[in-house]
């Protein structure tokens, strides 16, 4: 009898559940009849019906792009709205989406979606009046080309987000601005107002602390960018594997060309625009010729350590916070900051012993010569690089650049052009922050 109601209680849940899984599946009412069928009067398990309703959502998929079904109006898996349809999109390629659209089920193939989306079976790219006011009373003013764009750019900036940016935060910190234009900016530097002097106010007026200087940096935004195509090849294909490698590959480039345009002054020693002098110079004080190790780091600390301020000449005591080293010297850099000797006497101990922290030892794929390297401040304290992004966008922008204008045209010469755009530039607007050693 105990045996009999577990079955029988067994048995009500599973119609439960089937009940709430096609509810909410969005699959056609004739799938959902057919998998009803299937598993009505019987006990399973949630994940086997859930792999059920899975297989059929692909299998819709693969006949949608393969254009052997015809009347695919009719078995189409709905998205009732622009909101839904992007999703889909977006799901297709990995983005995440919103909570109260987590249970829309995401495209499997690139070819569905775009004959879900126009009717086009075929993947003709022209689409008949029937087909466009169908798709215009879906979806409104969206094309295939925007939808799918949008879902990249998405996916573009979120990958842009988690890319390394190359130790550009090392050397920039927060000091980033927003330009409004592509015209001259300017960066000064303030100069230091010396000791604040005693007053004896019973006989005597506040003394005129006088004029500091400044040092003027004059730059300005430079366009960068570019097009990458998608051909209806692609669609026809459902490279939609190919479309991601081409998207997952913008990141890595713009924040390679981001860092590239800082790094590289230090690393040619361009001219301070301050001064007109190169950024590592004798007169500045930040400019060495001995190898890496204990003896040279431990100099370079102290030639930071005694920058001044300008106009007042008092000691600044900045700190290094990274050290920047080509791939040849990682073991003797790592070797000086972790090894600790056991030392006969005070003198032979190692003073650079876990002096930087794990991240501020960079190793710099952009530093070409074996032997040179290069320490920083934090730029948070003395500011060393300016990095200016037009209206503040700091990620690249994507826009559909080639979109046709014609009624029922889905691609222009059979493929659809998007502009990639990122539009920056940087300075070094402080060398007091900075010392390199050019090892001979």
């Amino acid at each position: 009898m105990e045996n009999q109601n577990l079955e029988k209680l067994g048995r009500l849940t599973c119609a439960t559940l089937l009940k709430s899984e096609l509810a909410v599946s969005q699959l056609p009412a004739a799938v959902q009849d057919k998998l009803s069928k299937q598993f009505s009067g019987k006990i399973f398990e949630l994940e086997t019906l859930q792999s059920a309703i899975r297989m059929e959502k692909e299998m819709l998929d693969r006949l949608m792009g393969s254009g052997t079904v015809q009347s695919a109006g009719q078995v189409r898996v709905v998205r009732d709205s622009g909101e839904k349809l992007q999703a889909a999109f977006d799901k297709m390629f990995d983005v995440r989406v919103c909570d109260n659209l987590r249970d829309v089920s995401g495209f499997t193939s690139l070819r569905a979606a775009y004959v879900e989306m126009t009717g086009d079976s075929d993947v003709t790219g022209v689409l008949n009046p029937q087909q466009l006011k169908r798709m215009q009373a879906a979806y409104g003013d969206a094309t295939f080309a925007y939808v799918l764009g949008n879902t990249l750019y998405r996916r573009l900036t979120n990958d842009y987000r988690e890319w390394t940016d190359y130790g550009v935060s090392r050397l920039v910190g927060n000091n980033i601005r927003n330009a409004r234009d592509f015209r001259t900016l300017e960066s000064v530097r303030i100069g230091y107002y010396g000791d604040i002097p005693t007053v004896n106010t019973d006989n005597e007026d506040y003394p005129d602390l006088g004029e500091v200087g400044d040092e003027k940096v004059e730059y300005a935004l430079q366009e960068r960018g570019g097009i990458i195509t998608i051909n209806r090849r692609m669609i026809l294909n459902d490279d939609v594997r190919v479309i991601q490698r081409i998207i997952n590959r913008l990141p890595r480039a713009a924040r390679r060309t981001v860092a590239k345009k800082v790094w590289t002054p230090f690393i040619t020693n361009a001219v301070y625009k301050g001064d007109n002098k190169a950024i590592f110079h004798t007169d500045h004080g930040n400019l060495g010729s001995t190898a890496y190790g204990i003896a040279a780091a431990e100099a370079a600390r102290t030639a930071m350590f005694k920058q001044t301020e300008p106009d007042s000449l008092e000691a600044l005591g900045l700190r290094p916070v990274t050290v920047s080293f080509p791939s040849d010297l990682r073991g003797l850099v790592t070797n000086v900051n972790n090894f600790n000797p056991q030392a006969v006497s005070v003198e032979n101990g190692n003073s650079m012993f876990g002096y930087f922290k794990q991240e501020g030892l960079l190793e710099n794929p952009f530093q070409t010569d074996p032997t040179d390297w290069f320490f920083f401040a934090d730029p948070n304290e003395v500011e060393i690089v300016e990095l200016a992004f037009l209206n503040g966008q700091q990620e690249p922008v994507m826009t559909v650049a080639d979109n046709p204008t014609s009624g029922g045209q889905m691609f222009a010469g059979g493929r659809i052009q998007y502009r990639i755009t990122h539009d920056f530039e940087s300075e070094v607007v402080d060398y007091r922050g900075t010392f390199k050693a050019t090892v001979a």
